[in-house]
């Protein structure tokens, strides 16, 4: 059943009665499209009963309250709810008006809801949920979906490299990630809690502005920035809540979305470039402490890439026959979008083997040499949890072409070791040879 009450104003100087009272309801109407219900023009509604005044007289400059009650056909209802499973608009008009045509008729408009109006979620269904699509919202940089990987050429299923579990913030820099959340519906006293892995609260942000629909003339998504939270490396949940008022009722609403701050570029080993039946190429080994997401060759001119599969570790091999070795640069992705930038050199390097403790260091390091007989010398550095350089060795290797050797590297007085670091000079040109070693893993 559905209540409609309202007043009759008469401005006139006589009475006025209405002896003919009728109700009309519409909703929408839907059409099934390539499979998706559609919504479509207005359809009328059966109403299977009336109960209403046989006749209402509203006094000269008076006012007299009326209430007509009308029951829907509960079969077209039923079937409505199939299709608008939370419920639907019920749209429709009071004709007020007199037998002998004496008065003015009164058309009276009314809109409600037949269903629980609080049913569905504020929240429209973000990226990585289930019925949810990019349109409806999912945690970005700027037009990227962070989660999903951007290396894919149009081979590969994009669901095997995409998932929640890969949404990463890098915590080196102050790039501005933000949540995009697409409002069905206003909410009020709104606030952003980040939780960490063990549900602790670690900030709460008040949203002064609210949650709010937006006209999708203006921009469908309210957007939550996540930029400047000075979270630590670690996995979190952020959770927008809001209040969502309806009548004399209140009701809280959330919405979680799971993300980790990865603070660590990938690293690379053993890097090289070697010919093979004609053709030339680059390879080496990738390793990150969450997840790679792909490699990147430019010479400045042409540019090759091969997505990953969010793997720890990986070995990479490109095809660089055509590109100038000279220019050519590589850089790793993880899914953070931490990016490791290296060239691969004659020489190539890895620390093997760390000691540290009471102010002193030791290092073992494997030198190869991919390309002719060189003489270079080896450079370690070491940097303090600050970044502040504490400490250089350099050793003179002579290496013949396709060989390897270790190079053994100490220190003293260099307290607070935090990294250590290798480079080359040769041929004039200091060039990293690795990725930055961070001790604790040693």
């Amino acid at each position: 059943e559905i209540t409609l009450m309202f007043t009759a104003e008469n401005l006139t100087d006589n009475d006025v009665t209405y002896d003919n009272i009728s109700v009309y309801a519409l909703t929408d109407g839907y059409e099934n499209v390539n499979g998706k219900n559609m919504i479509s023009d207005s359809v009328p509604l059966e109403i299977a009963a009336v109960d209403k005044p046989e006749s209402v007289t509203v006094p000269a400059k008076g006012e007299k309250d009326i209430c007509v009650e009308i029951t829907l056909n509960g079969e077209q209802t039923a079937a409505n709810k199939q299709i608008f499973t939370n419920g639907f608009w019920v749209d429709g008009y009071v004709i007020l008006s007199a037998n002998d045509g004496s008065v003015t008729k009164a058309s009276i408009p009314y809109t409600g809801f037949y269903g629980d109006w609080t049913a569905f979620s504020a929240f429209s269904p973000s990226y990585f949920e289930e019925g949810g699509s990019i349109e409806n919202g999912y945690i970005g940089c700027g037009s990227l979906l962070l989660g999903e990987n951007i290396f894919l050429n149009g081979d590969e299923d994009p669901s095997e490299y995409e998932s929640e579990s890969y949404v990463g913030i890098s915590g080196l820099d102050d790039t501005d990630f933000m949540i995009k959340v697409r409002m069905l519906r206003s909410l009020i006293d709104t606030a952003l809690t980040i939780k960490d892995a063990d549900g602790n609260v670690v900030l709460v942000k008040e949203m002064e502005e609210g949650l709010c629909r937006l006209p999708e003339s203006i921009n469908k998504f309210t957007e939550i920035s996540l930029e400047g939270l000075g979270l630590p490396a670690g996995d979190y949940t952020a959770v927008l809540s809001g209040k969502f008022v309806y009548g004399d009722a209140i009701k809280t609403e959330e919405k979680t979305y799971k993300f980790y701050v990865d603070s660590k570029l990938p690293e690379i080993r053993d890097p090289r470039i070697y010919e093979e039946g004609g053709k030339k190429y680059a390879a080496f080994k990738a390793s990150d402490d969450r997840y790679l997401m792909g490699v990147e060759a430019s010479d400045g001119i042409e540019t090759v890439s091969v997505p990953i599969k969010a793997e720890k570790e990986t070995e990479i091999t490109l095809d660089i026959t055509d590109m100038d070795e000279e220019t050519l640069k590589f850089a790793v992705y993880d899914y953070a979008y931490n990016v490791y930038n290296f060239k691969i050199g004659d020489i190539s390097a890895e620390i093997t083997k760390s000691i540290t403790g009471g102010g002193s260091a030791a290092f073992i390091a494997s030198v190869s040499n991919n390309a002719a007989d060189a003489d270079a010398d080896i450079i370690m550095a070491l940097y303090d949890s600050d970044g502040a350089l504490v400490g250089v060795n350099v050793q003179n290797v002579f290496i013949k072409s396709g060989e390897k050797t270790s190079l053994a590297f100490s220190f003293d007085n260099v307290p607070n070791v935090a990294e250590a670091k290798l480079f080359v000079w040769e041929h004039g040109k200091l060039t990293p040879l690795s990725a930055p070693a961070i001790l604790a893993e040693f």
